[in-house]
């Protein structure tokens, strides 16, 4: 008998094929499109090794066979690669390293995570990165002494090499010694930097910045001189609140507000940014708040008040000590985050809010949530809890699916990406992959 899919024009075959790959970029296995593809029938098999396009997309972990690797690169011939490598072995690193370095002017999405000095392939290469438009390096295992590759390796020379890069994120910035084009980004993504002055004295240098990420700090630094700089395209920051005194942002949108240690810290960050968003004369609409254990409900009241305009919430709370066991003190001694959202005596809380993100409360006070989504007329609901854990009750489950009935955008799931059993979904109107916290 012959294959139906024989009598088809290869092209037609290959869109059929592409639309058989995961969603969003896994981890390659004989479980997934094209591995899986390729194991049906020798035809099959045939045919998507000879489909670039297939294999333009390569994720791999601490597991994957560098051979295996190097296969798939090659059957991706001449199309733009994304990229997603991680491996906690030095050596099998080094080989990802090798490998991927062969094919680095098609470079166009790539993500390593790997230790240090397994990147000195980087440094060896003289060639350009023409595709390369995001780059994000997550280095592990810091030399003890804190020396970077760049008391052995020189410096890595992005700038100039990679014309269309926009996006770059760097874990280990301070050891990884690279040069980048500043003036070119729009999001730039940074563990650390010495203080807050280090941070304003980049944003200098990245005049179209949209998007800016560094909450640590190893000193604050001279506080003394509290010259303001005004930088004109940033939208989105994700900084420790000290740097807000020495910025003005005219363009400010989102925010995200870090405080995992102290009491205070909320208060603090909470002045910070006022007087920040006054002197910019800006709007949030925006706001992430990453709180700490035992927080008291009435100080988060208190920060969402001061901006009536947001449309997007998100609200995530430490998994390191309680896990699912945090909850928020009310005034009352009792638990409610629900409380958050209720009228206040001057009128209707939040009332441009549209979308509802929540991780890593558990499924605590989920029925009463849901509930204000419904009557609040909200757009989406996003509930992730990164350990796992016990799927919602039964009725929690059913009130959810009346949820997506009306109409809203709904995922529960918990997990996380990069881990074995990856993101497990509930509810869900979009794929698990597709969630906030995957970003």
């Amino acid at each position: 008998m012959v294959c139906p899919t024989t009598r088809l024009p290869p092209e037609l075959i290959v869109a059929i094929f592409e639309l058989c790959l995961p969603a969003r970029p896994h981890v390659s296995s004989p479980h997934h499109a094209p591995l899986l593809l390729s194991q049906i029938t020798r035809a099959w098999r045939a045919f998507t090794l000879t489909a670039p396009s297939l294999w333009s997309t390569a994720v791999f972990s601490h597991a994957g066979s560098p051979e295996l690797l190097e296969l798939w690169l090659e059957s991706s011939g001449e199309c733009p690669l994304t990229l997603d490598l991680a491996a906690k072995n030095e050596a099998r690193a080094y080989e990802y390293a090798l490998e991927i370095m062969r094919h680095a002017p098609r470079w166009k999405d790539v993500r390593l995570n790997m230790p240090l000095q397994a990147l000195r392939p980087l440094y060896d290469y003289a060639g350009g990165f023409p595709a390369l438009e995001n780059l994000s390096i997550v280095a592990s295992q810091y030399p003890l002494a804190g020396r970077g590759l760049g008391s052995e390796s020189g410096s890595w020379r992005v700038a100039g090499a990679a014309p269309m890069l926009r996006s770059a994120t760097f874990f280990a910035y301070g050891l990884l010694n690279v040069l980048l084009p500043l003036e070119d980004l729009t999001v730039l993504r940074l563990d650390s930097l010495p203080d807050p002055r280090k941070a304003v004295a980049l944003l200098k240098q990245c005049q179209v910045l949209q998007k800016f990420a560094c909450q640590q700090y190893e000193s604050l630094g001279d506080q003394s001189d509290s010259t303001i700089f005004t930088h004109l395209a940033l939208s989105s920051v994700d900084v420790a609140p000290e740097t807000f005194v020495l910025l003005n942002l005219p363009n400010l949108r989102q925010v995200q507000l870090a405080c995992p240690t102290h009491n205070e810290a909320l208060t603090r960050a909470a002045r910070f940014l006022r007087a920040l968003v006054r002197r910019s004369k800006c709007q949030i609409t925006s706001l992430c708040v990453y709180l700490g254990q035992n927080w008291r409900f009435r100080e988060l009241e208190s920060l969402v008040d001061e901006y009536p305009g947001l449309v997007h919430l998100r609200l995530r709370f430490s998994s390191s000590d309680a896990g699912h066991e945090f909850r928020l003190v009310a005034h009352d001694g009792s638990s409610s985050l629900a409380a958050v959202f209720q009228p206040r005596a001057g009128g209707a809380r939040l009332a441009q809010l549209a979308n509802l993100e929540i991780c890593d409360y558990g499924w605590w006070e989920m029925e009463q949530l849901v509930a204000i989504v419904r009557q609040r007329g909200l757009q989406s609901l996003r509930w992730h809890s990164t350990l796992y854990t016990e799927p919602p009750t039964a009725r929690e489950l059913e009130k959810l699916q009346e949820l997506k009935m009306d109409g809203v955008d709904v995922l529960v799931a918990c997990g996380l990406d990069h881990v074995g059993r990856g993101v497990v979904s509930f509810v869900g109107t979009v794929p698990a992959g597709e969630a906030w916290w995957m970003e």
